[in-house]
This record gives C-alpha cells, structure tokens and sequence, in this order.
C-alpha cells in the first residue's frame, strides 16, 4: 500500500511538473507573440505616423507655395491694375488739358490789324438763307470783325453775344451786317431778324469761321472781280492804242 501510495504521487508530481512546464513554455510564447505584436504595431504606428507627418508636411508646403503663389499674382494684378489707372488717368487729364490749351488758342487768335478774307460757315435756320464766303475780315485793335452778306434783303437785324447791330446795306440790297468774330474753328451763335414772312421774326443761326482759311483780301470774289475789271480795262486802252496806231501808219 506504501509503494503505491509513492508512485501515485510520484506520478503525480510528475505530472503537475510537466504541466507547469507546459504552462510555462505557453506563457512565454504568448508573452513573445504580444512583444512582438506589439513591436510590430509600435513600428507600423511609427510608420504611419511619419507618413502621416510627412504627408501634412508636404501638403502644408504646397498650400504654402500656392498661397505664396496667389498673393504674388494678386500683388501683380493689384500693380498692374494701378498701372493702367495711372496711365489712363494720365492720358486723361493731357487730352484735357490739350484741348482747353487749343480752345484758349483758338478763341484768342487774331491776326494783326488790317483787312483779310476768311471763309465761314452758316447752320441754322430753315436753309433756304445762305451768306457769302470766303468774306471780308476787318482786324482793328487786334479785334477782328466780319463782313456778314445775306443772300436776301429781308434782314434787319443780327444780335450777336447780346449786342444788336444793324444792316449797313442800302435799301433793295442784300443785307450786310459787320458782326465780331468771338471764336476761330468753332460755332458761334447769331440771331437775326427777318421780314421775309411779312411780320419780324428772329431766327437762331450758328457762324463757323475757319481759321487756316485766313488769307489776303485779294482772294474775295469783289477783289477778283475787280482785277478782272482792271485787266479787261488795260485791255481795252492797249488795244485801243495799237488800233489808233495801225490806222494811222496805213493812212
């Protein structure tokens, strides 16, 4: 009964060791496995993470970049912008200062004193009217006049910047009026007075008086029908001399 008592527990024993070992050798497999898990997910995690932190990187340095970029071609745009403004500006206030420049010029030419033709304009009206042009331009004290002829005897009266004058033609003439030249290559406003529908009536007329059409009085149709006249009259004289001559040596 001894003996078998000691080899049950033997057995046992025996058992419970192998067991233990068993367990053991378990223990420290599981225990390797999740070291070694872990350091698996420890380098994976590490790996994401510096990927993870790579990537934010480079996004950021590329939104950077592009932010960079946007600001420099705003900036640009902004420049250019204020550019072509100045420029247009500029080119602005030139042509203004251009054309208040010829304005004051024009409206201050006057030649000097003496008598001139100069071609003018009329607008105005029903049409029908007309005056002569080129005509006579009177400079006095350097304040030119113009020598206004109507194509018809019906006018009585022309008021020009506020002042009247009146017809210097003799009666059943065409009306002539001696008015002042307030601007050169521009129009300038005329009233003037008419009979011609029975009872007065004032109508507004606009004279244009050309300033490079400025020239001698010999180019007025009255100086050329005039040396005309001249020359037919020599004419005459020198043929009537030489016939006198012809006649008298036959005889």
């Amino acid at each position: 009964m001894g003996r078998e008592r000691e080899t049950m527990y033997r057995k046992m024993f025996i058992g419970k060791k192998k067991i233990g070992k068993k367990c053991s050798a378990r223990a420290h497999a599981a225990h390797f496995t999740e070291s070694g898990l872990r350091k698996k997910f420890g380098r994976k995690c590490r790996v994401k993470a510096h990927a993870a932190y790579f990537t934010e990187a480079v996004l950021q340095k590329k939104s950077g970049r592009k932010s960079r970029a946007k600001a420099h071609a705003a900036c640009f745009t902004e420049a250019v912008l204020q550019k072509k403004s100045g420029r247009k500006s500029r080119v602005k206030a030139a042509f203004a200062l251009y054309a208040l420049l010829s304005l004051f010029f024009l409206c201050a030419f006057a030649p000097k004193d003496g008598e001139y033709s100069v071609a003018v304009e009329l607008a105005g009206g029903s049409g029908k009217a007309s005056i002569t042009s080129p005509t006579l331009l009177t400079v006095k004290n350097g304040e030119p006049v113009a020598r206004i002829q109507w194509s018809s005897p019906n006018y009585d009266y022309m008021v020009v910047d506020g002042v009247t004058y009146y017809s210097q033609s003799e009666e059943g003439m065409n009306s002539v009026f001696e008015v002042p030249v307030l601007c050169w290559d521009g129009w300038m406003d005329a009233v003037a007075d008419t009979t011609a529908m029975g009872s007065p009536v004032e109508i507004h007329y606009q004279l244009y008086f050309y300033q490079d059409s400025v020239g001698s009085k010999s180019e007025l149709p009255q100086e050329a029908a005039k040396r005309v006249l001249c020359v037919a009259a020599v004419i005459i004289v020198v043929g009537g001399v030489l016939n006198y001559f012809v006649k008298k040596k036959h005889s």
